[in-house]
């Protein structure tokens, strides 16, 4: 791997696994950063690497990881794929000199992200978990006024997500794939709560104790659309949960929804304190109030959105500062922190 830290003119390149969410929402905020360069992509299928190198001018594609890893120019490996894989390539990726940001949730198990994080430590290279919704301005802004005292010593913390993605045919998880199997990392709790647990600690400190329940509502699903009949595949995963807890610092906490239901409301945070309140009504909304306001306003944000691709944008250039030295650490998610997460995930699946 090339020594960048002191060259501030050149780009760190970066290799992408994984050509889903790598590149709906990775690929074009690494094209877009100043401080990055796509210079590899890889998927299991080639066909696919090959259009996303193309769609975003990379010169080389490949559907074997070792070549990703063997390219001189990858200073950075993005792992996108399911989680099943997280601990084999990040693992690889660090043994070959690579600096690595996973996709979350870190891994399957607390074992693998154990092992995970002690090879990144012995590598002595950066460790991120993509926890992006660190980055939204509503969830800045929320850390920030955590930060100053804004709601005080926080008392009670909530999470609700119901929110209709499997139930109809165009539904983005309609069909059977990876996000309905166990041993690939699938279901509701690692998918979309453990964005929530990240955000939990991040603002509040470590879980004391922690019980509840993930099991499935939806049974089957149909595989994608093909030439033959219709099949079904047998769903493995949780797609509703209830989860509650206490923190160290004497707070509880609750999460619950489903992905299997028809009028979910969406996806709502609230975090009472003895001295204020804040709640995120949307990824894109921030509203407040003092305990002697009468109602909760709205904050002004840079951007009223739940951007996943540019809050992963602004997750690059805070780590462009510490792989540069200007920082010894950015605001991103580690490996350490991942772990916390999956320590969660496992205490409420396997009890």
């Amino acid at each position: 791997m090339s020594d960048k830290a002191s060259k501030s003119g050149e780009k760190f390149g970066v290799g992408v696994a994984g050509t889903g969410f790598g590149r709906k929402a990775l690929m074009p905020a690494i094209v877009a950063s100043t401080g990055f360069e796509l210079v590899s992509v890889c998927s299991a299928s080639r066909e696919n690497a090959t259009a996303a190198a193309e769609q975003f001018g990379v010169a080389h594609a490949t559907e074997h990881y070792r070549e990703l890893l063997d390219n001189d120019e990858v200073d950075v490996v993005v792992v996108a794929t399911p989680p099943r894989l997280h601990k084999t390539m990040s693992i690889d990726a660090l043994k070959a000199g690579k600096h690595v940001i996973c996709e979350k949730p870190i891994s399957c198990s607390v074992a693998e992200a154990v092992e995970m994080l002690a090879v990144a430590k012995e590598q002595n290279l950066t460790h991120v978990v993509n926890h992006e919704l660190r980055y939204l301005p509503s969830s800045r802004e929320f850390k920030r006024l955590v930060t100053d005292g804004y709601i005080g010593e926080l008392r009670y913390f909530d999470v609700r997500a119901c929110v209709p993605l499997t139930v109809n045919p165009s539904a983005p998880f309609a069909h059977y794939s990876w996000r309905d199997e166990a041993e690939s990392g699938g279901g509701l709790l690692s998918g979309i709560f453990s964005h929530y647990i990240d955000m939990m600690r991040f603002n509040f400190g470590e879980v004391a104790a922690v019980h509840g329940f993930a099991t499935t509502a939806l049974a089957s699903k149909p595989y994608p659309a093909g030439n033959g009949p219709e099949r079904f595949g047998e769903v493995g995963t949780d797609d509703r949960i209830a989860v509650s807890g206490q923190l160290e610092s004497g707070a509880l906490f609750s999460m619950a929804g489903s992905w299997s239901v028809h009028h979910g409301a969406g996806l709502r945070v609230e975090a009472f304190g003895d001295k204020g309140t804040l709640v995120l009504p949307d990824p894109g909304t921030l509203l407040g109030g003092r305990a002697t306001d009468e109602a909760l306003t709205p904050f002004a944000l840079s951007r009223q959105d739940g951007d996943q691709s540019a809050a992963f944008g602004d997750l690059l250039e805070d780590l462009e500062g510490v792989l540069r030295g200007e920082r010894r650490a950015g605001g991103f998610a580690t490996f350490e922190d991942g772990l916390r997460v999956q320590e969660l995930i496992d205490a409420v699946r396997l009890p």
